[in-house]
């Protein structure tokens, strides 16, 4: 993929994903997103600070083709390890062309979200299995 076939495949995912994940903003209180994204990987994040909340919604595509994910952190860190709850996932071999991986994490984010949210009150990630 070139510099050019980069910057025309971020432009269209960074749109799709704006728009598609405009409830984050309109129904759940996430501050607009910012790009956070790089040389090998296109992605936004959001974040949620009465929450503490931070969600990344990234697509990496070379070298390494780990493919598309929506994970959540803590908006003060760390974001990795066992603080990341990861919502979806869709490896790049398994992606469409015509991006419906990204309709479908909408989904499951907005989905997992609400029963959070009616289950315990926050979006927060819940703790590891075995937490106290």
């Amino acid at each position: 993929m070139d510099e050019r076939e980069i910057a025309a495949s971020g432009a269209a995912y960074k749109a799709r994903v704006t728009n598609l994940y405009s409830f984050l903003v309109d129904e759940f209180g996430f501050e607009p997103p910012i790009d956070a994204g790089g040389q090998y990987r296109h992605a936004l994040a959001y974040t949620h600070r009465g929450q503490n909340l931070a969600l990344l919604v990234a697509s990496a595509f070379h070298p390494v083709d780990y493919g598309f994910e929506i994970t959540l952190y803590p908006a003060d860190g760390p974001w990795h390890g066992d603080c990341a709850d990861l919502i979806f996932h869709t490896l790049k071999e398994q992606q469409d062309r015509d991006l419906q991986f990204l309709d479908q994490g909408a989904s499951a984010l907005r989905a997992t979200l609400a029963a959070r949210l009616a289950a315990h009150g926050s979006y927060k990630p819940l703790p590891p299995s075995g937490a106290a």
